[in-house]
């Protein structure tokens, strides 16, 4: 579980960083692609939208579709988050979403362990300390806004 919370918090160096090709002096050496990383700054947003903005869209991209400039990275594409409801009967798996944020995912049929766990990110905060209560609200309006971008 310690080592959990350590790749979450390493992750989460990620999550405001882009991804930039280094290219070779010789054309016949292969491009590497590495990610830069920048700690997050300041707080931990409230809002669902500024959640997913600092979070999520460095790896699922800004409209969600799994394109973020970090996603080259991975082994597994980050999960288009816009065709949750859509793979779903068309419900939005409100439940399941809220707790792969914050416990990670648990198989990798829900998706890669590349996946960060946010529950401790979430729970950070110098005004509110680690009020479970403040934790839930972060999620429900993370949950809510990407909700708010299903695919129609």
């Amino acid at each position: 579980m310690k080592n959990t919370a350590l790749f979450a918090v390493a992750l989460a160096l990620f999550c405001s960083s882009a991804v930039y090709p280094q290219s070779q002096a010789t054309g016949s050496q292969q491009e590497k692609k590495s990610v830069k990383t920048e700690p997050i700054k300041g707080a931990v947003p409230d809002t669902g939208q500024d959640l997913y903005l600092q979070l999520c869209a460095s790896c699922h991209g800004k409209a969600a579709k799994g394109d973020g400039p970090a996603a080259s990275v991975f082994k597994a594409p980050p999960t288009d988050l816009t065709l949750l409801a859509k793979h779903n009967n068309g419900k939005f798996p409100a439940d399941h979403f809220a707790a792969v944020v914050r416990f990670g995912a648990p198989t990798p049929a829900h998706g890669s362990s590349d996946m960060p766990v946010w529950g401790s990110v979430l729970a950070t905060s110098p005004v509110h300390g680690t009020d479970p209560v403040k934790v839930q609200q972060r999620i429900l309006a993370l949950s809510q806004y990407v909700e708010s971008l299903q695919a129609k």
